[in-house]
């Protein structure tokens, strides 16, 4: 009778299965077993049957989980519907099926889940009471309608952790609703100061994780986004009764909130050579703005070509990818990667 299974076997298992399921997403074509097994020492082992088993077992566990990997056979196009064959078995993750798609749902829908979450919540001992109440901020907040009708406007808590960063959310909800301008102590990613900004706030998203607050941003005289969380100070204008703006007809709060980091204009923009390695070629797909362009490289590769204003996310991606994204062009921002690659070598070296 066999026993349960050690903790470190568990734990070292879980960190292959989560290994296979990074790789795989990150390929931007079917890998086949050969390639995978030179990245794992349980497959890559002296008798090459032990560790296609190994892998058989893996593949048959991340698929009991829900997780859409397809074997593409020898002969079959790749991309589908493309002209060229594979020539050996491959394996990928349909990332479409993977990744959750984003909810568009009209202002009945809205109320109609409105409605059922609020009878759900009077229940006696209900158990998902902060589960329920985030979920229906993120869906009622900036729905079809400019402000949600009075029946939609639900006091929920936030997510937020501590006082001061609920009430920040708390006010510019507030001023969006009353069209009132704020003023924002606000910083910048990779910045050690935070900056004054004055905004007139058009709406709130929840998107990937966090609040981002799209409004016009007087300074940068442009609509920009702002990550509630970076906000430490928020002054809302007097005369509460008084509407400050008028936000512009047909804006899309929710499209503007998505924006691609790349396209952002922090400093002026500026002509970029970014060449991915193979593993990072899906890279490629992200938005770089409407006049980037791509090459494929006989590697595997990709090189991409675009106008870069936001440089501190440049250097971000560059040294979180490890040297499979390398700046070619111009000298300026390698300079700038190979400043704060040197900066972060030294606080750790300390």
């Amino acid at each position: 009778m066999s026993g349960p299974i050690p903790a470190q076997v568990a734990a070292r298992k879980t960190e292959r299965l989560l290994d296979l399921l990074v790789l795989l997403l990150n390929a931007d074509r079917p890998l086949r077993f050969a390639e995978i097994r030179q990245q794992f020492r349980d497959y890559n082992t002296r008798n090459p049957e032990s560790g296609a088993r190994a892998f058989e077992r893996d593949k048959k566990e991340l698929t009991l989980l829900g997780v859409p990997l397809r074997c593409i056979h020898a002969g079959e196009p790749w991309p589908p519907g493309g002209e060229e064959e594979l020539d050996e078995d491959g394996y990928v993750i349909d990332r479409e099926q993977y990744l959750l798609p984003e909810l568009s749902l009209a202002r009945d829908e809205i109320a109609a889940l409105v409605v059922v979450a609020e009878v759900a919540r009077a229940q006696t001992g209900f158990p998902y009471q902060e589960e329920i109440d985030s979920a229906l901020r993120k869906i009622t907040f900036d729905a079809d309608a400019p402000e949600p009708a009075p029946d939609l406007r639900i006091d929920l808590p936030t997510q937020l952790s501590g006082r001061a960063a609920t009430r920040i959310l708390r006010r510019l909800e507030e001023a969006v609703h009353a069209r009132k301008r704020v003023t924002l102590r606000y910083r910048k990613p990779g910045a050690a100061k935070t900056e004054a900004r004055t905004v007139d706030p058009y709406g709130l998203a929840y998107r990937r994780g966090s609040w981002m607050l799209v409004g016009f941003d007087h300074g940068r005289r442009d609509v920009r986004s702002f990550r509630v969380d970076r906000c430490t100070q928020v002054k809302v204008a007097g005369r509460p009764a008084e509407p400050d703006f008028e936000r512009p007809p047909g804006l899309d709060v929710r499209a503007l909130a998505l924006r691609s980091p790349w396209t952002f204009e922090i400093e002026p923009r500026g002509r970029v050579v970014l060449e991915a390695a193979p593993e990072l070629a899906h890279v490629a797909h992200e938005d770089f703005g409407a006049d980037a362009t791509r090459s494929p490289l006989p590697s595997g590769g990709v090189r991409i070509e675009f106008a870069c204003g936001n440089p501190a996310y440049l250097v971000t991606r560059v040294l979180a990818a490890a040297g499979r994204l390398r700046v070619l062009a111009p000298e300026t921002q390698r300079r700038r990667v190979r400043a704060a690659a040197q900066a972060a070598a030294a606080r750790y070296r300390s």
